[in-house]
C-alpha cells in the first residue's frame, strides 16, 4: 500500500452531515431521538413490547465536545505507569517491536485506499487523557502499534464526555451516489471509539456508511443497536446529506474484541425490529476480528449467516479459544482465519499495517457484490484466504 494509508484520505468537516437549517441544537435533537430509537429497537429485541407501542423521551446529555483537558502524555508519572504496566504483563519487560509485516495478496488487492473522500461526524483527537495516554504506550509496548490512535474524548478520556454514542463515516461525495451500503461498526470493551476511526475511514473510502456505536462496555449489542438508529435516523432526515442515501437491506455487521462478539449476538436480528419501524433491513454478513465470546454461547443463537472471524495469533485478552467459539457453533457459511504474528490490539493500529482492514473489506466485497475476485477469496478448492501469506490456521464451512 505504501504511502495510500488512510491517514491521507480527504476529510471534509463533521458540519457537512446538516445543512445550516440542521446544525447546533437541531442536530442535538436528532442525536437525542436516534438513541431513544435504539432503546426501543431494543427493547424490541428482547421481545417486551410491541415497536409500535414504545415512546421516545430519552434525552441525550448535552456538552459532547471536547472540553479543555490536561496533557498528560509527557508526565513522568504516566511513563512510570506505562512502564510498570509493561513490565508486569510482558513478564520481565520484553517489548513488541512494530508489527508491519510484507503485505499478502489480500492486503494488496483490498487494502488500498478506496476513491472516495471522507465525511465524519466527528473528528478525532489526540488523546491526552491520563487514561488513554498510559492505554496507547501498552499497545505501542506490548501489541506492536506504528502510531498512536487517537480518540473521540467521551468518558472516560475526558470526565465530561458521554459515554454512549454514535458517529457516522461516510463517502463525501454520497451525494453523487445512488446509494451505499451500511456497516455497522463496534469497538471492544473500554476502547475509545476513535482508536478505529483509521479504520471506518477506510471502508467509507470505499463507499460505506459506517456507523460506530460506543457505551464503554460494548458488550451483548445496544451500541451496535444505537449505530443503526442513528444511520436510521440520518436516512430520514430531509435536511441530513445521506437523506434517502443509506441501503439498510445491504447491512453489515463488524465488531473487534467484545464488539466482535457482539455482533455474532446479534447476528441478524435487528432486521425484524428495523423492518417494524419501515426500514428495509437485511444483515447480509458479520466480521468478528479478535472477538470476545460475548455469552460464550449459552444465551444467543448461533450465527446463520455469512460469518468471518480473524483471530490474532498472540492472543492475551480473550480467553484462551474463547474467540472461536462463534466459528464452532456457526450454522451457516463461515470462515476463520489467523492473522500471523497479530496481537489483540492490532486491528486498532495504521490500517495499512496489517490484513485486518483488507479482511473486512474483502468480504463485504463478496458478500454484496460478489466480484469475482472478492470470490476467488472465498470460494473454490484454492480459495486464496487459505493461501494469503498473512494468514495461517483458514478453516471454512458451509460453504
Amino acid at each position: 500500500m505504501g504511502t495510500n494509508a488512510p491517514k491521507n484520505v480527504n476529510v471534509t468537516a463533521s458540519e457537512n452531515l446538516l445543512p445550516e437549517a440542521g446544525r447546533g441544537a437541531g442536530f442535538r435533537g436528532f442525536r437525542r431521538k436516534a438513541l431513544g430509537m435504539a432503546i426501543a429497537s431494543g427493547v424490541v429485541l428482547a421481545g417486551q413490547i410491541p415497536a409500535q407501542a414504545l415512546p421516545l423521551p430519552f434525552q441525550l446529555p448535552e456538552g459532547n465536545d471536547r472540553v479543555a483537558s490536561t496533557d498528560y502524555s509527557q508526565s513522568p508519572i504516566v511513563q512510570k505507569i506505562g512502564d510498570g504496566l509493561v513490565d508486569v504483563m510482558s513478564n520481565g519487560g520484553e517489548k513488541t517491536a512494530p508489527y508491519a509485516p510484507t503485505a499478502g495478496a489480500i492486503r494488496n488487492t483490498f487494502g488500498n485506499v478506496g476513491p472516495h473522500p471522507v465525511a465524519v461526524t466527528r473528528e478525532p483527537l489526540t488523546c491526552d487523557g491520563l487514561v488513554y495516554t498510559v492505554y496507547n504506550q501498552v499497545l505501542r509496548e506490548l501489541h506492536g502499534l506504528n502510531q498512536t490512535t487517537d480518540c473521540y474524548d467521551v468518558f472516560p478520556e475526558t470526565l465530561t464526555g458521554n459515554p454512549a454514542g454514535a458517529q457516522l463515516i461516510y463517502p463525501a461525495d454520497i451525494g453523487s451516489m445512488e446509494s451505499a451500503p451500511l456497516m455497522i461498526l463496534s469497538p471492544g470493551i473500554g476502547t475509545e471509539p476513535g482508536m478505529y476511526d483509521r479504520q471506518a475511514r477506510l471502508y467509507a473510502s470505499h463507499g460505506y456508511v459506517v456507523a460506530m456505536g460506543y457505551n464503554f462496555t460494548n458488550w451483548f449489542g445496544p451500541q451496535m443497536v444505537l449505530a443503526a438508529a442513528t444511520a436510521a435516523g440520518a436516512n430520514t432526515d430531509e435536511d441530513s446529506a445521506l437523506h434517502n442515501k443509506i441501503d439498510f437491506s445491504r447491512t453489515l455487521l463488524v465488531g473487534h474484541s467484545a464488539g466482535g462478539g457482539s455482533a455474532m449476538f446479534l447476528n441478524n436480528s435487528m432486521d425484524p425490529v428495523f423492518n417494524k419501524l419501515g426500514y428495509n433491513m437485511v444483515t447480509r454478513g458479520v466480521v468478528a476480528l479478535n472477538p470476545g465470546p460475548s455469552d460464550f454461547g449459552k444465551l444467543s443463537k448461533p450465527t446463520n449467516i455469512p460469518l468471518l472471524v480473524a483471530v490474532a495469533e498472540h492472543e492475551d485478552i480473550v480467553p484462551k479459544g474463547g474467540d472461536r467459539i462463534g466459528y464452532s457453533r456457526a450454522t451457516g457459511p463461515a470462515w476463520l482465519a489467523m492473522v500471523n504474528g497479530s496481537y489483540h490490539g492490532t486491528y486498532l493500529d495504521l490500517a495499512d499495517k496489517n490484513a485486518y482492514g483488507s479482511l473486512v473489506l474483502s468480504f463485504s466485497e463478496y458478500l454484496l457484490e460478489r466480484s469475482p475476485r472478492a470470490v476467488s477469496v472465498y470460494e473454490g478448492d484454492n480459495f486464496s484466504l487459505a493461501t494469503d501469506a498473512e494468514l495461517s490456521g483458514v478453516e471454512r464451512k458451509g460453504i
